[in-house]
């Protein structure tokens, strides 16, 4: 298969404060649902399963793999929980199952021709193969649906974000609640590859909370409950009943119904033929830097690196006294005969770098569109 000739590099780098954050890397995880008749391409071995080890103190800790000839999905997720670690927790602790169920079979034979640097335009629009790609996006929001109603069902009302990235060869699929942003970097550009629902960044967010009943206004100057009125208050834009800061996440049920979404924002695109890079990030680096400087951080290093320099840039830009817990993935798919991210930046390949990623017509749900401009967000 075209795509079982390229490698898989990741790493996660964290800095653990409140112990808020989850990580979860599952690297080759399998096919679950083959259909009859068919044999899925066989796993070299079990899923790896890769976490940063903390421990319950305060720390800074990281991991990295490399995975050769991957012939399933690998799954990449940042959590990040607010009132308590705990619903973080288990989303991080569901979410592979919830998936595992849902996930169409393997790729048709035009998928994993569209995948190949050789791709025919026939290939790229084959209903199939754009079929299978839908089916994928659909899985990833079936199952943050899953890990919704699975929470709802403890009866607790912590929240959390969540941003998941499926990869499969050169197809990423990323979906997101949340302020855990993402990014591509195809060496030349950096690709946004999430949406920002922290509601002051988000003007479409705004809306459709308005919309649904709700208020976005800033907190009163008394530094309790909402202010009258938005242009006056303290701190950022938040959304009322609740006052929280995100208009999507896991949990939170205490928030009015219906202003706060689990449903996720969905994006698809392909890695460039000649190599690239996702990083996925909780608030606590995109507060301190914006998705180009991330990315400049960590371009000259390998994936086992790279996510530790993320951590380094946060540290500079906060005086070494980190505000909130900081958790960064980042993962290189890579040609072969290409050792490392930075060489692939360096090489000169048959196709310019230039191009980029290549958005996948993958048939998203309405909600796919993409919230980019809050992409490079810093700050507040």
């Amino acid at each position: 298969a075209p795509q079982a000739t390229r490698s898989l590099h990741a790493a996660c780098a964290q800095i653990d404060l409140k112990g808020e954050d989850r990580v979860l890397i599952t690297l080759d995880i399998g096919w679950t649902n083959v259909p009859k008749g068919a044999r899925a391409p066989p796993r070299s071995g079990p899923p790896l399963t890769l976490l940063p080890q903390c421990g319950h103190a305060p720390g800074r800790s990281a991991a990295s793999a490399v995975t050769t000839e991957p012939t399933s999905p690998s799954l990449f997720c940042v959590f990040d929980g607010h009132n308590g670690p705990h619903a973080a927790a288990a989303a991080a602790d569901s979410i592979l199952a919830a998936l595992a169920t849902r996930l169409p079979g393997p790729p048709p034979l035009s998928e994993l021709a569209s995948d190949s640097g050789d791709a025919t335009a026939a290939d790229l629009a084959c209903p199939a193969a754009a079929a299978w790609r839908g089916e994928v996006a659909a899985a990833l929001a079936a199952a943050f649906h899953d890990v919704q109603v699975s929470w709802a069902g403890r009866g607790a009302l912590g929240g959390c974000t969540a941003t998941v990235a499926l990869v499969l060869g050169r197809l990423v699929t990323v979906a997101n609640v949340g302020d855990s942003l993402g990014l591509l970097d195809t060496g030349a550009s950096v690709v946004p590859v999430t949406g920002d629902h922290r509601v002051h960044n988000s003007r479409r967010e705004q809306e459709r909370v308005r919309a649904a009943g709700g208020v976005v206004t800033r907190v009163a100057e008394t530094g309790s409950g909402p202010a009258p009125d938005a242009a006056r208050g303290l701190g950022p834009l938040r959304v009322w009943p609740g006052g929280v800061a995100n208009s999507r996440a896991i949990g939170d049920f205490d928030v009015q119904p219906g202003l706060l979404l689990a449903a996720p924002q969905l994006t698809q695109l392909r890695f460039p033929v000649e190599g690239g890079r996702l990083l996925l990030a909780s608030d606590g680096v995109w507060d301190c830097v914006d998705i180009h400087r991330a990315a400049k951080c960590a371009r000259g290093a390998a994936a086992s690196e790279a996510a530790d320099r993320v951590l380094a840039g946060v540290l500079r830009a906060t005086g070494g006294v980190p505000k909130d817990d900081t958790s960064v993935v980042v993962v290189d798919v890579l040609p072969p005969g290409v050792p490392s991210f930075p060489e692939a930046c360096g090489r000169k390949l048959k196709r310019s770098m230039s191009r980029g990623a290549a958005m996948v017509a993958a048939g998203l749900p309405a909600d796919a569109e993409s919230d980019r401009g809050g992409g490079s967000r810093r700050g507040g």
